[in-house]
């Protein structure tokens, strides 16, 4: 089954897209980001169960500011990666909180053991199958980080899956 859902922040950029979600029986296996403008028809009011519940208050949670809205429930919830590496990357990601940055140094030490593993991680990054569930555009590279660090406005949060706009959207909005 494929829910889509607006997301409905008030933010133009992100406004623009809509969340799709695709579940193979009880498990949501991927999710993604679709442009607003394709969406014809929502199928939220369709959705049941124990893991329509944990999505739909996640999505309220997380537009009320909440740190972490889907960390409670996401391994019961969600199809992880096989991969031990990527695993690996994604349980980190799902450690840090609404608004906190990471370089992709820094997940590759904390997920992989070395900051050397840097592109790895974004590896893992740009392939994540759940995309905002596993936060994946709160990695950005070392020089943002340095630079915010320093009181810079940054002016380019890196590369992101749906756009670069989409992921400093995202950023910005969560940072509020």
């Amino acid at each position: 089954m494929i829910i889509t859902l607006p997301l409905k922040t008030g933010h133009p950029v992100i406004d623009s897209f809509a969340f799709e979600a695709l579940f193979e029986g009880p498990l949501l296996v991927r999710t993604s980001f679709v442009p607003a403008s394709l969406v014809s028809v929502t199928a939220d009011a369709h959705l049941s169960g124990a893991v329509a519940d944990w999505l739909l208050r996640g999505f309220a949670d997380w537009h009320a500011g909440a740190a972490d809205p889907w960390r409670a429930g996401f391994m019961e919830f969600c199809s992880f990666a096989d991969l031990r590496s990527v695993r690996a990357v994604q349980e980190q990601l799902l450690q840090t909180s609404r608004g906190e940055l990471l370089s992709y140094g820094d997940l590759a030490e904390r997920a992989l053991g070395s900051a050397k593993a840097a592109r790895a991680a974004g590896t893992a990054c740009a392939r994540n199958p759940l995309p905002l569930l596993v936060p994946c555009h709160r990695v950005v590279p070392a020089h943002v980080l340095t630079a915010l660090r320093k009181g810079d406005q940054a002016r380019d949060y890196g590369n992101y899956a749906y756009g670069p706009e989409l992921k400093a959207a995202l950023i910005e909005y969560e940072r509020k």
